[in-house]
């Protein structure tokens, strides 16, 4: 009876803590610059009536609409997260709540992070990367290329300030066989510096490069609007919301927020994701190969028509001529539409 009673007696303590554990919040959402945004918890959606101020927890999925930005706060570690259009996270807890993993599915991040101390980390995930930091202002985006013949999402992990340690997953050759083999390559990315995980010929490779211009150009112009409050919980109420960060904005960009529509959203997971890049890229295949046999076909009206006019039959030439400007008009709408396709 007395085992019985410490087993019960432990199951209600464990039981306890992790449901403690489950709802201690990690983040919150600290700017928002339009009402479009989405957040997931256990499989349904917040409601909410201002996304500024919303609490997050493990396991919360965030998604930005077209044209939105928003900014998390983190206390512990201390860091913002600023995420633009059309970009999904998750945020996960590995072992504690001082241990924060976003796994980035589709879009772009930066993040600002302080010095971390010993018990501390920080981590951004994509399906072809992992980037860890102490104290980094770095970017991390999984995007699809808008023209390609095959269209996969590429990784890009860039540093601005600090250093980055990525590790990348690749393809190699697996001893003699043609079989491919995925093993992890690591890179330290420092200041103006970023590694590029792609697909080219059939298998994933990651190379170190200078930081492209245009990226740097890009985040100029989504410059952080909140700042974090470094100071430290003094009264009791305080010391019992220290995870939560409080809400502070930078003094030009304060009460600039904009009322926009509301716009649709999807909400995506991994292998949701995975099909309608497949998806994508049969389109944007099929749009290419269109324009391509449209224009090859109108090509080749204008040799025979060049050939009739050089032998003296402009009659028969000028029906050709029309018919191949027609076909070269036709392709422009199958190019567009490969150009504009996103998943």
């Amino acid at each position: 009876m007395h085992r019985i009673k410490v087993v019960v007696f432990f199951i209600v303590v464990l039981s306890s803590w992790l449901l403690v554990a489950q709802e201690t919040p990690l983040a919150i959402l600290s700017y928002a610059s339009a009402q479009d945004v989405l957040v997931i918890r256990n499989n349904k959606k917040v409601v909410f009536d201002d996304p500024i101020g919303l609490v997050l927890y493990a396991g919360d999925q965030v998604q930005t609409g077209r044209g939105v930005s928003l900014e998390i706060q983190f206390s512990k570690p201390a860091g913002i997260l600023r995420m633009t259009e059309n970009t999904t996270i998750v945020i996960e807890r590995l072992k504690t709540n001082s241990t924060i993993n976003i796994r980035l599915i589709y879009g772009r991040v930066r993040t600002k992070m302080s010095k971390l101390a010993g018990n501390e980390s920080f981590s951004i995930t994509s399906a072809q990367a992992v980037a860890g930091v102490r104290g980094t202002d770095f970017g991390f985006e999984v995007l699809t290329p808008r023209v390609a013949l095959n269209p996969m999402p590429v990784t890009k992990i860039y540093c601005f300030e600090g250093e980055v340690f990525v590790i990348a997953y690749i393809d190699v050759s697996s001893g003699s066989s043609e079989n491919l083999e995925t093993v992890p390559k690591e890179f330290t990315v420092k200041n103006n510096e970023m590694v590029v995980v792609e697909r080219k010929d059939a298998r994933s490779v990651a190379t170190l490069q200078k930081l492209e211009y245009g990226l740097t150009e890009f985040w100029t112009t989504q410059e952080f609007v909140s700042t974090l409050q470094s100071s430290s919980p003094s009264t009791d109420q305080e010391k019992s919301e220290e995870y939560l960060p409080r809400l502070t904005f930078s003094p030009e960009t304060e009460n600039q927020q904009t009322d926009q529509e509301d716009v649709n959203v999807l909400v995506v997971n991994d292998e949701v994701f995975k099909n309608r890049i497949l998806a994508t890229s049969r389109l944007k295949d099929a749009g290419i190969l269109g324009s391509i046999v449209l224009s090859a076909a109108g090509l080749s009206l204008k040799g025979i028509s060049w050939y009739f006019n050089a032998t003296g039959l402009p009659e028969q030439a000028a029906p050709l001529n029309v018919a191949a400007d027609i076909l070269f008009m036709s392709a422009i709408p199958f190019m567009i539409f490969a150009i504009v396709i996103q998943p």
